[in-house]
């Protein structure tokens, strides 16, 4: 069964380059030193350089934890920053507009009050929220509930190119943040561009 994350790093002001070039090197050698890893994504923060966030899946939770605990790859990533965050993630709803690739990445992490939590999740999953998105530069959408809480959702777009975004942006997320809060929903929003990624499909 299929193993998600979101890995949050975070790398000290000096040290992005270092950073950027450790995980590429480590997406590079996926093939044959991580077989278990299927896909990664990391995007960088449009306004806040130094923090990236990745997105991850792995044919098992037992294979991400034996790379995160190899000691090569932990002691490397102690010379950038503080410990990334990981979080588990539990798919509810998944699109890709094949052929195309996301660029640009929005993101918002919701954490709905408790008596609102299923109807949150509804929401958000509506299928024709989805297709009327298509037109408009979508590349890929995805829903997860974070580390096994209702109500708690990672919700991704990615988008074709930055314009696509931005136009997004300011237009149906920003309803759909304002419909949020009426219910007490907190909203965290990262957007960013793509700075590394890997498939196992590509080798």
């Amino acid at each position: 069964m299929p193993f998600f994350v979101v890995v949050q790093y975070q790398a000290r002001p000096d040290q992005l380059d270092g950073l950027l070039a450790l995980i590429r090197h480590d997406f590079s050698v996926s093939a044959t030193a991580h077989p278990g890893r299927r896909f990664a994504r990391v995007f960088q923060h449009d306004q806040e350089p130094w923090r990236l966030l990745g997105i991850e899946e792995w044919q098992q939770e037992e294979e991400l934890r034996r790379h995160l605990e190899a000691s090569a790859f932990a002691e490397a990533l102690v010379a950038y920053g503080p410990p990334p965050l990981i979080s588990a993630l539990e798919r509810l709803q998944h699109y890709r507009h094949m052929p195309h690739q996301p660029t640009a990445l929005g993101c918002f992490t919701l954490t709905a009050p408790t008596e609102h939590a299923e109807e949150v999740e509804r929401f958000i999953c509506d299928e024709e929220r989805r297709d009327a998105l298509v037109a408009g530069g979508l590349a890929l959408r995805a829903v997860y509930r974070l580390g096994g809480s209702p109500g708690r959702l990672l919700v991704l777009h990615g988008w074709q190119t930055h314009s696509d975004l931005d136009a997004y942006s300011a237009t149906v997320e920003r309803a759909i943040i304002r419909s949020l809060a009426l219910n007490g929903t907190s909203i965290e929003r990262f957007t960013g561009e793509i700075v590394a990624q890997y498939s196992w499909l590509n080798g």
